[in-house]
């Protein structure tokens, strides 16, 4: 009889199942509604769901005729036990439910209740999703008249996720410590840092008293004290010509004055009127400058360097914390308070309007005509620093010069010059083995002192080595900068910094540049290879290569030679992972530049003559191209 009714078409066999021992006619008919709405066509389904049926079915007649039991026999109590041990590990709340009280041949319980307790349509869908059905259903335990409505299912308990890369569940992870903030980095500590020594040395301020200088670290006092005894022995010395030109009023200043750029860094002298000698005005003009940066918002957190921690001990990312202005300000008024740094707040307005030294600017605005946003958050920035904070020897990023405007306190820049580089600029000593940032050498170095007030500016060239030394709370707005006028050290900045940038400074800014030296080889495209609009020629004064000069003409072929290779000095041309769109974008662009500096290289050898001083025998294209490629520039040009 049932090896007849299994093969039988599902429409009789549901005619035949519609007994009158039903005790659920309403429910039945609905399951026959739903039935009628699936796809049914599967061979090998419609057995095992027509004998999925009757066992209910006939479940449901057994349940009818039932008597109710007073109580639990002693199995029946074993099978609730061990239910409601299961449902406390699946998360389920309904542990109470009356269990069956047949079990499987081999021993062991029945599949969960609430896993077998679903209509047809469900049981349909669920057989068709795992490719079998339950060979046999568990009785339902109801009241014989109640309605017949399937409990909610009991959530699967979650297990440990072990794949790489994906996170443990939240019971299993460890509590983020609370240190850290929300940028990655541990968060600044107040307390229990070691306090700040005073060493045997001061430094001699010009027009005031000398400071005995003060670190947290002996390290960071013999550090410090080589530097001074460097400095001194260079003034006394007297062979060492400045490589800064000290200017007093910026409003006076012509033209030509800003042209020494090529040669010095500058330094403007503010005015003395602004300076405070009082501790208490001192540290509210500090924080009233502090409140300039963020408008007023003291909350915000920023990436900070800690002195306080000796770099000998933890190495020197662990000097990297997260602060909040507020607590740079809280620090500052501490009479023993530490040193901290702040590495580069970026800016978010352009304070700085300098025609005559930011080619780059000039490039910016008249290439894109004012549709793209200058990138201010790289290209000008903030820094903090409380008393004693200080920098080793380092160079500024990417070939980029540098603006520093202090607005309060004191700054003490010592600029580093190896003294080989002193008769040839272009000189790797800087990338020898035997290069130290941590100590100077006096045999080696020279050292000037630049000592900033407030109201001070000083215009850094590129690829200048300098410390810095801030003996009180100070605050300075700075940008960067490429100069025509500087070029040649900007492409010998950028590949330093390709070769040891993690060695030699302090930040990264690596997509602005890219973009404004673009801006920059448009300029001279559009004006050297078209003709120069009459109007834009006292504009332009300075932002375009002479090339009747032959230092300059050596400039235009450093720019051009940087650009044909500036792929290779890129980060995705070695990790396929840092490939992505943005990357993508950036070697367009690298693409195009390399093409103007083609055009550039083809009108150039077009419309000038390269002679030998000598003989004055004419030089091949092919001559200077790949005599320059390869050392970088020819004596006899």
């Amino acid at each position: 009889m049932l090896a007849e009714e299994e093969c039988m078409p599902v429409d009789q066999r549901m005619h035949v199942d519609q007994e009158p021992c039903l005790t659920d006619r309403e429910g039945v008919e609905q399951r026959n509604a739903n039935a009628s709405e699936m796809d049914i066509d599967d061979e090998q389904d419609s057995p095992r769901r027509g004998e999925e049926e009757r066992n209910l079915i006939e479940d449901d007649s057994e349940d009818s005729e039932q008597p109710e039991l007073e109580e639990d026999s002693p199995r029946q109590a074993k099978e609730k036990e061990g239910d409601s041990v299961g449902d406390e590990e699946n998360g389920s709340e309904d542990s109470q439910r009356p269990e069956p009280e047949d079990a499987s041949e081999d021993g062991t319980d029945c599949e969960d209740e609430s896993d077998n307790i679903i209509t047809p349509i469900h049981a349909q869908a669920r057989g068709k999703q795992k490719g079998k059905m339950p060979e046999k259903k568990q009785r339902q335990g109801r009241a014989p008249q109640a309605p017949k409505k399937p409990p909610p299912r009991a959530r699967p308990k979650k297990l440990p996720q072990t794949v790489e890369g994906c996170p443990p569940p939240a019971e299993d992870r460890p509590a983020p410590a609370e240190e850290w903030g929300t940028t990655g980095l541990p968060q600044l500590a107040l307390e229990a840092y070691t306090p700040l020594m005073t060493g045997s040395m001061k430094v001699d301020i010009p027009g005031a008293q000398s400071i005995a200088i003060q670190a947290h670290h002996q390290s960071q006092l013999e550090f410090l004290e080589s530097i001074i005894q460097a400095a001194r022995t260079t003034a006394s010395e007297g062979c060492y010509p400045s490589r800064v030109k000290v200017f007093q009023d910026e409003q006076v200043m012509t033209r030509q004055d800003w042209q020494c750029y090529r040669t010095h860094s500058i330094h403007v002298l503010g005015s003395r009127t602004a300076d405070i000698s009082s501790q208490e005005d001192r540290m509210r003009r500090f924080e009233a400058e502090v409140r300039k940066i963020r408008y007023g918002d003291l909350s915000q957190r920023f990436e900070v360097q800690d002195l306080s921690i000796d770099l000998a001990e933890d190495g020197c990312l662990a000097q990297y914390r997260e602060a909040t202005l507020r607590q740079l300000v809280d620090i500052a008024k501490q009479k023993e308070g530490k040193a901290v740094n702040t590495l580069d707040i970026p800016g978010t307005r352009d304070t700085f309007d300098y025609p005559e030294l930011s080619s780059e600017r000039v490039a910016w605005d008249l290439m894109t005509d004012h549709k793209e946003e200058y990138p201010v958050a790289a290209m000008r920035w903030w820094l903090i620093s409380t008393g004693w904070a200080h920098h080793m020897i380092h160079q500024d990023c990417n070939g980029l010069g540098t603006i520093i405007h202090v607005k309060t306190g004191m700054k003490i820049l010592m600029i580093v010059t190896p003294k080989c580089e002193q008769s040839d600029p272009g000189s790797i000593y800087r990338l020898c083995r035997k290069f130290q940032l941590d100590r100077v050498d006096t045999k080696e170095f020279y050292v000037e002192i630049v000592v900033l007030r407030p109201g001070d500016k000083l215009f850094l060239r590129p690829r200048t080595l300098h410390a810095v030394i801030t003996p009180e709370p100070t605050v300075v707005v700075g940008g960067h900068l490429y100069s025509t006028l500087t070029i040649k050290e900007t492409v010998w900045g950028i590949y330093d910094d390709f070769i040891a940038g993690k060695f030699f400074t302090n930040t990264e800014h690596r997509k602005a540049p890219l973009a404004v030296l673009s801006c920059l080889v448009n300029l001279w495209y559009e004006n050297l290879v078209n003709s120069l609009p009459s109007d834009r020629m006292e504009t332009l004064n300075g932002h375009l290569p002479e090339l009747t000069d032959p230092e300059q003409f050596k400039d235009f072929l450093e720019f051009t030679t940087l650009l044909e290779l500036y792929s290779v000095l890129c980060k995705w041309t070695y990790d396929s992972r840092d490939y992505q769109r943005s990357a993508v974008m950036e070697r367009q662009q690298v693409i195009r530049n390399r093409k103007r500096a083609r055009q550039l290289l083809e009108w150039f050898f077009c419309t000038y003559q390269v002679l030998d001083r000598q003989t004055g025998i004419e030089y091949l294209r092919s001559q200077v191209e790949n005599h320059f490629v390869a050392n970088q520039a020819s004596p006899g040009l």
